[in-house]
């Protein structure tokens, strides 16, 4: 077996100078549920671990005030954390539902950060669409500069994003929600533990006269990315908020979906129409939270 030599700085100015000596070579590693099990399996072969989990900074969960109110995330929040953090769970209850939805057992959740979950960009994660449906901003640091990604231009394929090989996620920025709107998310899973095979991250804003006022639907586990229903929003858009109107918005999940994924768990057709089904469920559930003004 090939040594793997390990790397765990203290500062990002150290993480920064690492990842520039050793470019492609490192592997960068936080909670590791994603880089650990892919070692086990034999699918990864790194030579060096560049663990960033002790940066200091990166688990700072705040509402800015010099920006509007939006809410930062740190890449180091881990899923726990997301699902239970009181900021979160009123600033991005959307993020709070799918994180306590994250399978494995509290392991996992523990350990897994929203960080690593973007940057792996696993189609089956949960949180990447989510961050789509968010309007988030992943937010990156490199040797020269920071700069900002929406999440929706971040995730380009399976395993694929637009961080660069010098550059960490530091973590994400996420515009405050307007007043009614409600959340959901909903996902197919075989077991606790099992991947998603297809899930449906859903924001719905209701106008003064009740209609919809702005909707954002986006599917994760169908495709090597998320994938957002444009033709969902569209249809919706200026609607009153109806079974009729939201399974019409629902109806537009299989046609979005042109390339599924195909493997041991299902294939293109299943995950076509499971699409579907999770649309119209995270749909009528986020219309409800809506209503209601936005509460639970």
């Amino acid at each position: 077996m090939t040594a793997v030599s390990y790397t765990a700085p203290h500062t990002l100015d150290e993480a920064l100078r690492t990842l520039a000596d050793l470019g492609a070579a490192a592997t960068v590693v936080a909670g590791g549920q994603d880089v650990l099990p892919r070692m086990h399996q034999g699918l990864l072969r790194p030579s060096h671990l560049l663990d960033i989990s002790r940066l200091r900074g990166l688990t700072a969960v705040e509402v800015a005030g010099d920006r509007g109110g939006r809410l930062h995330v740190g890449a180091l929040v881990t899923h726990a954390a997301l699902a239970r953090e009181p900021v979160i769970r009123a600033a991005a209850p959307l993020l709070a539902e799918a994180a306590a939805q994250i399978g494995g057992g509290i392991q996992v959740r523990n350990r897994g950060t929203i960080g690593g979950a973007a940057a792996a960009a696993n189609p089956a994660y949960d949180l990447p669409a989510c961050l789509v449906a968010l309007d988030a901003v992943v937010v990156l640091a490199g040797p020269r500069e920071r700069r900002r990604v929406s999440a929706a231009a971040f995730f380009s394929g399976a395993g694929r994003t637009d961080c660069r090989a010098d550059e960490l996620v530091l973590g994400f920025e996420m515009p405050p929600m307007p007043p009614r709107t409600g959340w959901a998310y909903a996902k197919l899973k075989f077991t606790e533990g099992g991947s998603t095979v297809a899930g449906a991250a859903c924001l719905l804003t209701l106008g003064p006269d009740g209609r919809c006022a702005r909707a954002s639907v986006v599917l994760s586990g169908v495709a090597d990315r998320p994938v957002p229903l444009a033709l969902a929003a569209e249809r919706l858009a200026g609607e009153p908020v109806t079974p009729e109107t939201l399974e019409a918005a629902a109806a537009a999940a299989p046609g979005a979906v042109e390339h599924p994924l195909e493997d041991v768990l299902a294939g293109g057709a299943y995950r076509r129409a499971m699409a579907h089904v999770m649309a119209a469920e995270a749909l009528a559930r986020a219309a409800g939270r809506a209503r209601n003004g936005g509460g639970a």
